[in-house]
Order: structure tokens, then sequence, then C-alpha cells
């Protein structure tokens, strides 16, 4: 009889990307990557909220909306 014991005792096992020794390796990079491509779509566009919606905090382990947020990008009329 081969019995499987597996017992939680940290969340670093739960989390495996945000803690302890088996954090994401990429995660600098992909960060990284994130400003950069963000930055570049700031440069271009202006987000605005889109009128008429609701919205509503969800506090789990990060804060976030209930029923998403709409953006609409506009057009920057900059010139280089």
């Amino acid at each position: 009889v081969i019995v499987d014991v597996f017992i939680v005792q940290s969340t670093v096992l739960i989390f495996p990307c945000l803690l302890g020794p088996r954090r994401c390796v990429g995660e600098a990079l992909a960060m990284q990557e994130l400003i950069v491509i963000l930055g570049l779509i700031l440069r271009e566009f202006t987000p605005i909220l889109v009128a008429d919606q609701s919205i509503e905090p969800v506090f789990t382990l990060t804060l976030a909306t209930a029923h998403g947020l709409k953006l609409q990008f506009v057009p920057n009329n900059w010139k280089r």
C-alpha cells in the first residue's frame, strides 16, 4: 500500500511566482516589458474612462473592480 501525504506548510506552495525559492525567474523581465509597452501606448494615446459605468471595488488578494474597468483610448494630436 502506497500512501501519498501532502502537507501545506506555507503559502510559498500556493503562490509559487510570488514568494520563496520558486519565485518566477522571468518576473523582472516581464515587469520591464510591461512598463515599456505601457509607456509606448500612453505616449500615443490618452486613456479616458467610459461614462455611465458602475465602478464597484472588490477587495480580494488584490484590489479589482466587480465589472471590470472600461477605458477608451483617444489618439494624441501631439506631433514629434
